[in-house]
């Protein structure tokens, strides 16, 4: 369990708030541990602990390994050194020294790519979110972030400002999974206040982020217009608390339709294990377009991979192509009408479709590993024993005279074409191609073969605004 180590000043912030008696590390265990079977993870063997060194993340570190310990878990921090300011790699390596010592196994990893001019925080959450996701896979953990209360708010502030609708009001997901990874959030509900109780209650420093004063940002402004530094009175706070009940609101509609609707979408939607969707619109015939859409969306970035959804407009316009019996392409994901439907009447055009994740607009190579999974596309995680690239059969390089060549699987013949075209093969250091074996389940490393599984036939999504977390 971990020791009470007392920090010293210089390796950051002590805390600023009285130490409680040791007697409430009950009280915040159990505490955690309920949220964590709220979200449904009390059986997963594994957890990573997104850890910056602020106290949110801090206090999360040290509740999280605390439950590790006792449930019998593993658990580890990883710090993502972005090196957006000068001393980052120091401040990294101290909040490293100072998890180490209280017990945690600690790892810091370091953004390569150029920092870009604009849109900082998106660049480093983005970088931030592949490293901890090439981590979790291999290792077959859930990540935690930190984030609080405090946070849900600002970004349904924001949300509100942008002119959001319902879904992206429901804020922050407690827990969420995306490119093969479960994402959670298990202290969201509590205030920023309860984390820096619980790092004084183990005597742990905290590091202070300066970019959280710099007003350049919008979550920034936000935050000190939510703080009420103006405010004579309590209006502030209970602003605060009413976007939270906003969100909760938001969320509850939103899955309740999702329940609600989940039956229908499964009698329109076929999945096939090659990535593939076939589709018959008559099941959703009659919803009105807002909730067709919202249904259709999470269907297309299933299978195209996009990061982000596509518009309200493409979704009337996609609507009346499916409608009219027409072809369509939106998000990546094309809708090819069967043969059979299509004929000089309009009426008897209206039949089943399949839905084919485009290629050729965009080529995509990918380099892969020995045995450590890559998500490819967007929607398909591959697992390789070789080193290699991964790339859609569609963008296969041409092979020289005379090279060895692989028949592609009798399996895959039954595919049709555009679908053969997308799915991931491995072109090996020396040339030859690899057709991995196409899974239901994720790929595992026991039969030394390449592997596939489409994703889409497993991950829920959620929808945010115009933004797809999964």
């Amino acid at each position: 369990m971990l020791p009470n180590v007392k920090a010293s000043p210089n390796t950051g912030i002590l805390p600023d708030v009285p130490s409680p008696r040791s007697a409430d590390f009950t009280a915040f265990d159990n505490e955690f541990a309920a949220c964590l079977t709220a979200l449904g993870l009390e059986s997963q063997p594994s957890f990573i602990t997104a850890l910056s060194g602020g106290a949110d993340s801090a206090a999360l570190a040290l509740l999280a390994q605390r439950y590790a310990v006792k449930h019998h878990k593993q658990h580890k921090a990883v710090i993502i050194d972005h090196g957006l300011r000068k001393g980052s790699s120091a401040e990294a390596a101290r909040v490293c020294r100072r998890f180490e010592a209280l017990g945690l196994t600690c790892h810091v990893l370091r953004v390569v790519a150029s920092r870009p001019k604009a849109a900082l925080q998106e660049w480093a959450r983005n970088h931030r979110l592949a490293l901890l996701s090439d981590v979790a896979r291999v290792e077959g953990a859930v990540v935690l972030f930190g984030h609080h209360s405090g946070d849900l708010a600002e970004t349904v502030m924001m949300r509100l400002l942008r002119g959001s609708g319902l879904a992206g009001l429901a804020g922050i997901p407690a827990r969420r999974q995306q490119g093969g990874v479960i994402f959670a959030r298990p202290i969201l509900n509590w205030p920023a206040a309860k984390s820096r109780a619980i790092c004084a209650a183990f005597n742990c420093a905290y590091e202070q982020d300066p970019s959280n004063n710099d007003l350049g940002f919008e979550r920034v402004r936000v935050r000190q217009m939510l703080a009420g530094g103006d405010c004579a009175d309590d209006r502030c706070q209970r602003f605060s608390k009413n976007l939270l009940r906003l969100a909760g609101a938001s969320g509850a509609i939103t899955r309740a339709f999702d329940t609600a609707v989940a039956p229908t979408l499964q009698a329109a939607m076929t999945w096939q294990i090659a990535g593939f969707v076939d589709f018959d619109p008559a099941p959703l015939a009659g919803l009105p377009q807002s909730c067709w859409w919202r249904v259709m969306r999470r269907v297309i970035l299933a299978v195209g991979g996009k990061p982000y959804g596509a518009s309200d407009a493409a979704g009337i316009e996609c609507r009346q192509r499916v409608m009219d019996g027409r072809a369509a392409t939106v998000g990546g994901c094309h809708f090819h009408p069967h043969r059979a439907s299509v004929s000089s009447s309009a009426e008897s055009r209206k039949g089943r479709y399949t839905l084919f994740r485009e290629t050729g607009r965009q080529t995509v190579h990918h380099p892969i590993q020995p045995h450590k999974p890559v998500i490819f596309a967007g929607c398909w995680q591959v697992l390789s024993p070789v080193e290699g690239v991964v790339h859609a059969l569609a963008d296969a390089p041409q092979r020289e005279a005379g090279t060895a060549q692989m028949d592609m699987p009798e399996s895959w013949r039954i595919f049709p074409h555009r679908a053969r075209q997308a799915i991931p093969v491995v072109t090996g250091l020396d040339g030859m191609r690899f057709y991995p074996h196409l899974h239901k389940t994720k790929p595992h490393h026991s039969d030394g073969k390449v592997q596939a599984f489409h994703m889409g036939m497993a991950e829920t999504q959620i929808y945010f605004a115009d933004r797809q977390v999964r």
